[in-house]
């Protein structure tokens, strides 16, 4: 009887989701009582979410970070009174979490239900995943990211609609991380030839330069270069 009950539960659509809750719940429990501690985080991500709740703006960013992990957890750390580091832990956990449904997904058109639930158990046991969203580092964004858009890919391929899909992915992308906004770009020429260059290709990648310009106008204030991170001036002063 519980055998059928457990099989009728894996077999259900919203079972993913049910079990991205109950680990979110877990997780976030679990990194609460003991929360680990990382250099990057707790000398970079975590003054900065700090900051941004203080409205220090100055302090808030540095060019070669992106703008969405510090914004978000001092979003938290302002609407919590928490500190830095617990919300970039918080939300890190999060992020690692919700990567389970597009896993799954992903998994699931490629193989079949089994193999994609025991691709989320592989999931949950991996530890340098884990480790790394117990410590508050930004790894578990650009996980969350990355299925993300493969899986706005693969609905597109299919003949699905992806828009929105993509656009989330895109934003995430390119707002997380220097380099992930190379892996934005080249999601962004995948779904581009899978589209066939159509109108809403060009809406996509409009929408990408857009999700770009907070992120360059801050690089511009530190750097007067109007590009999305140092990294990149670099790059471009060696060129030009």
């Amino acid at each position: 009887m519980a055998g059928e009950r457990i099989r009728a539960f894996l077999a259900w659509r919203w079972a993913p989701w049910c079990v991205t809750a109950a680990v979110t719940v877990l997780i976030l429990i679990f990194g609460t009582a003991f929360r680990g501690a990382e250099i990057d985080m707790m000398s970079r991500y975590a003054p900065m979410a700090e900051a941004f709740a203080e409205g220090n703006w100055k302090e808030f960013y540095h060019p070669r970070f992106g703008l969405l992990f510090q914004t978000l957890a001092g979003s938290v750390v302002w609407l919590t009174g928490c500190p830095g580091d617990w919300a970039c832990i918080w939300l890190s956990l999060v992020a690692w979490a919700l990567a389970i449904p597009f896993l799954f997904a992903i998994m699931e058109r490629l193989f079949d239900r089994t193999v994609a639930w025991v691709t989320v158990a592989l999931y949950l046991v991996c530890p340098m995943l884990l480790v790394w969203s117990l410590f508050g580092l930004r790894e578990s964004f650009r996980t969350l990211g990355t299925l993300w858009a493969v899986y706005g890919l693969m609905r597109r391929t299919a003949g699905e609609s992806s828009m929105g899909l993509m656009m989330g992915a895109i934003l995430l992308l390119c707002t997380l991380r220097s380099d992930t906004l190379l892996i934005a770009a080249m999601f962004g020429m995948a779904y581009a030839v899978v589209d066939r260059f159509r109108v809403r290709t060009w809406g996509l990648l409009a929408w990408s330069l857009l999700c770009v310009q907070p992120v360059s106008y801050a690089t511009w204030c530190w750097t007067g270069v109007w590009l999305p991170s140092v990294q990149y001036v670099s790059a471009w002063e060696r060129l030009f």
